[in-house]
Formats: structure tokens, sequence, C-alpha cells
């Protein structure tokens, strides 16, 4: 109950923090813009082929190498910076003494990670409302899709943002605290995602996992491999930076 009440303060104090909803907008105008060229295709083509168009104008947006580009540097803005902050300023040395050294890292590593996830999920969330005003004029050219597969696709879609928000968050979170340097938080997630991006499929073609924007884009391995890597990577990334806060802490 306690831990509960603990990530229920920080949640709170997190989502009141107005450069959370900076990168909940920013990401959102960037998924739309990405999109907008998308959508208007369909309409030139006369419909959608595929399914719903709001449903595949989504599905494009949040997969788009374009858009993907952008979590890394939009999603860390809000919070990854907090914990180095904590430490720089000492504050977390009274948090720590009010509530137990690992109640606080417990609370702040999983506070990254959720919020990460939040506001991915918060920018799609408003992208896909928009997508479902400005695209319910497209005729569908296809067989229409069942509600049970349209909520398949946009469930995992949200899940894939959550896990892919939650992933970057925790890296600029860790970035922040190896350098102690709060500034770094957002360029090293976008530098390591551009370079990795680039090395692989500048070295190794074939290998389409060791790039991160496949990570979050089903496009070769399908829905369970983005899952599998996203949360398999971000729980490393939470144990990695646990363990980072204690030497810290300690030190």
């Amino acid at each position: 109950m306690k831990r509960r009440h603990l990530f229920r303060t920080e949640l709170k104090y997190d989502f009141g923090n107005r450069r959370f909803y900076i990168s909940v907008l920013a990401l959102c105008a960037v998924l739309l813009i990405v999109a907008l060229p998308y959508r208007n295709h369909l309409i030139a083509f006369g419909g959608s082929t595929e399914g719903e168009a709001w449903l595949c104008t989504f599905t494009y947006a949040i997969t788009s190498e374009k858009a993907l580009l952008f979590f890394p540097l939009l999603v860390p803005l809000a919070t990854a910076a907090d914990i180095q902050e904590e430490l720089h300023s000492r504050y977390a040395w009274f948090l720590i003494n009010r509530i137990g050294k690992r109640n606080y890292i417990w609370m702040k590593s999983f506070g990254v990670a959720f919020t990460g996830g939040a506001i991915s999920v918060s920018a799609a969330g408003i992208a896909l409302v928009v997508f479902i005003v400005i695209c319910r004029n497209i005729p569908t050219l296809n067989t229409l899709q069942n509600i049970s597969e349209v909520i398949s696709i946009t469930g995992i879609g949200f899940i894939r943002l959550f896990l892919n928000g939650a992933l970057w968050s925790l890296c600029g979170s860790l970035t922040a605290v190896l350098t102690k340097n709060k500034y770094l938080s957002c360029a090293v997630p976008f530098i390591l995602y551009y370079v990795l991006t680039v090395f692989q499929e500048r070295y190794y073609r074939n290998y389409f996992f060791l790039s991160p924007k496949q990570w979050a884009s089903p496009e070769y391995y399908g829905n369970g491999f983005c899952l599998l890597a996203l949360l398999l990577i971000s729980s490393l990334l939470v144990l990695a930076l646990r363990k980072c806060v204690v030497r810290r802490v300690v030190a």
C-alpha cells in the first residue's frame, strides 16, 4: 500500500508538470504532420483499400520512420532529467530519509517509465481522434473490417507506443544519471536512435532487429517481436537505472 501511494504521488507530480503537456502536444503535432500526406494520398486515390481510412492513417503515423525519430527526442523531455536534478540538488537524500532508499529508487524508476509511456499514448490518442474526424468521409474500397479486428489493431498499437515511450524515457533518465548532466537526457537518446538505425542500414542490412526503428514497428518481425523487444530492453534499462542511482546515493 505504501508503494502504491508513492507511485500515485509521483505520477501526480509528473502529470502536473507542464513539460509533460509540452511533450504530448509536440509529439501529437509530429504524428499529425507525418500522417497528413498519407491521408491526402487516400483522398487522391479515391479511398482506402486496406481497411478503415482513419485506422490506416493512424497505423501509418505511429510506424512511420519520420515519426519514430522524434520519440527519443520528445518523450524524455518531460521527466527523464528529474532524478538527476534531485541527486544534484540533494533533494533525493531528503526523500530517501523519509521513504527509504529502496522505495525512492522504485518510485522514480517506474515513474519515469510510466510517464514516458503515458506521453506516447496520450499524444497518439489525441491524434487518433483527429484522424477519425478528418478521415470520416474517405470511403473504404474493400470489405469492411469487423469491430474486433479494429480493436485488436488499435489496442496493440497503443501497447507498442506505451512500451516505446517507456524505453526512451528510461534511456534519457539513465543517460542523465550516468553523465550527471540533465541536458543530455534528450540529446543522447535521439543520437543513439539515429546512430543505431544508420549503423544497421549501412553495415547489417539483413539484421533488422538491430535497428530501434524495428522495435516499435512490426514491419518485418510482427507485433510479438516488437512487444518482447521493447519490454526486455525497458526492463534492462530499469535495472541499470536503479543500480546507477544506488551508486550515486551511497557515493
